[in-house]
This record gives C-alpha cells, sequence and structure tokens, in this order.
C-alpha cells in the first residue's frame, strides 16, 4: 500500500500512527458493529453478509481492473463478492471502524480473497494515498450518514485520488427525499457534526455536488412507493410494502430512474 503518512500494520490492518482527532465514526460505527455488523453496515437482519449486495454495481464495474478504493469499506459486503468475481480485482478498503475492518480480514480471508485486500483504518475527510492514485473508487452507503459539508469535502478528497479519467461508483450514498420514507429523514438534514443519521437529497441537490468532475449520471436502481418503515419504526404491512416496492422497481424503474419523485436513492457514476 503506498501511503504518504507513516502507519503501522497490525492483524491485517495498517493503522495511522498519530490517531486521528475526528473519532465520531469510529465511536459509532464500531460500537453498533460489536453489537451486530452485517445490520450496522446493511440494515439488515439477514445472517448472509452479502445479503443485500447491489447488483446494479456488479454490471457497472465488471470491466474493471487493477486496484480499486473501497471509501467506507465496512467488513467488505460490497467488495468481497466483487473480488470473488473478479479474479483481475484488488481492493484497497479505507474504514473508520477497526471493528468493521477485522470483519472484513475474517470474511475475506474465508471466502478465499485475503491476498487481494489491503485494508487503512481511518477517516475519508484525510486520505494517506498520494493524489491520483486510483483509476477506480467505490463507496456503498456511507456519505448518507454524514452531515452535507463533509459529504463535499469527502467527494472533493476522492476526487484527489481518484485518477484523470477515472471512475467513482457511489451507491446508495444519496437517499431520495421525495418518496415515501425520505420526509422522514428531512430533519435529519439540519444535524450539524452527527455522525450516523441519515441525510436525504433532491436529484439537482447531488448533480451539483459534482460540478468538478468532467461528467455525472444520476440515477435510481429502486422504487419507493409504499413506506416499509417511518424513521425507526416498522410498519405492521411492511411486507406489502416490500413486494409493491419490489414490483414497482421491476417494471417502472425505466421510467423513474432519472425522477425526483418514487425512487430510493440517487446513485452516481461519474468521471474526473
Amino acid at each position: 500500500m503506498n501511503l504518504t503518512a507513516p502507519a503501522y500494520f497490525d492483524s491485517g490492518i495498517w493503522f495511522p500512527e498519530t490517531a486521528a482527532r475526528d473519532k465520531r465514526a469510529h465511536l459509532v460505527w464500531s460500537e453498533a458493529a460489536k453489537n451486530d455488523a452485517i445490520n450496522a453496515a446493511a440494515a439488515t437482519t439477514d445472517s448472509n453478509p452479502f445479503a443485500k449486495f447491489p447488483d446494479w454495481v456488479a454490471r457497472c464495474v465488471a470491466a474493471w481492473n487493477g486496484t480499486f478504493l473501497d471509501a467506507g469499506c465496512g467488513y467488505g459486503r460490497v467488495s468481497i463478492p466483487l473480488l470473488k468475481s473478479n479474479p483481475k480485482l484488488r481492493c484497497v478498503g479505507v474504514d473508520a471502524s477497526p471493528v468493521m475492518l477485522e470483519k472484513f480480514v475474517q470474511l475475506a480471508n474465508d471466502h478465499g480473497v485475503g491476498d487481494r485486500v489491503e485494508l487503512y483504518c481511518g477517516n475519508l475527510e484525510s486520505l494517506p494515498f498520494p493524489e491520483s492514485q486510483f483509476e477506480s473508487v467505490l463507496s456503498c452507503a456511507v456519505l448518507l450518514h454524514v452531515p452535507k459539508n463533509e459529504a463535499k469535502t469527502i467527494l472533493a478528497e476522492l476526487r484527489r485520488v481518484l485518477a484523470k479519467n477515472g471512475r467513482l461508483v457511489l451507491a446508495g450514498s444519496f437517499p431520495n427525499v421525495f418518496n415515501p420514507e425520505g420526509f422522514v429523514n428531512l430533519r435529519h438534514n439540519r444535524l450539524q457534526g452527527k455522525n450516523g443519521p441519515v441525510r436525504v437529497y433532491t436529484r439537482s441537490e447531488v448533480k451539483r455536488l459534482f460540478n468538478d468532475f468532467s461528467s455525472v449520471d444520476v440515477e435510481a436502481h429502486q422504487m419507493i412507493v409504499l413506506p416499509r418503515s417511518i424513521g425507526s419504526l416498522r410498519l405492521p404491512f411492511g411486507a406489502v410494502a416490500r413486494a409493491a416496492n419490489k414490483y414497482c422497481s421491476q417494471n417502472f424503474i425505466g421510467t423513474f430512474k432519472h425522477s425526483n419523485f418514487f425512487v430510493n436513492h440517487h446513485d452516481v457514476i461519474a468521471t474526473k
């Protein structure tokens, strides 16, 4: 791993010699991972760590070669399936939680891809890598948990380490405000300095975040027409809602994928 800051190696993970002052993400996600790493990172009670793997990402990165950066990698819920499906890929994963990274090491070894993984424990706002280090960068369900001004800072840092004409893929990072579940999270947008609560976006807000990129595609891959929950309160007809949302996603996403309405997330593919 090509690092620009002093670090030491322990149990399959690189750690900075000088600990980060900002420990918010570390504290939030390490505590959550101690209780249930899969539920913390993937928001599911399924025991399969890859149960909510975003299939559209696999199609998007099928042609990738070499080393990609997984920013906010968690326990490897996206990277490990990608590595298993493509033996030419290598992954550098960065996450603030050592507990998540320990789980990544275990799962990567269990699934036979540990020799193609390098992990660093640190924050995304200041990455210890040279400029233009990676041809490809992936981040899944990370930016939605940080205040919007911090999301902008992290995107600038991801752009810095991305090579010219390199591609940035952001899955589940910008929840849509205009669906039956998004409105409830709108109140979190005013929270400053707190890691964890879900922030929501309009499609135009997301596009503006990528003004410094040469191109950006913003589209959706899932629809929410009926709410499964209201905030943390699960609704009694959740199974019906999930079935309706799945049906609409399969049959109508082509119409709504560039819409502000009824879509779940504004997913992004951007080129530097």
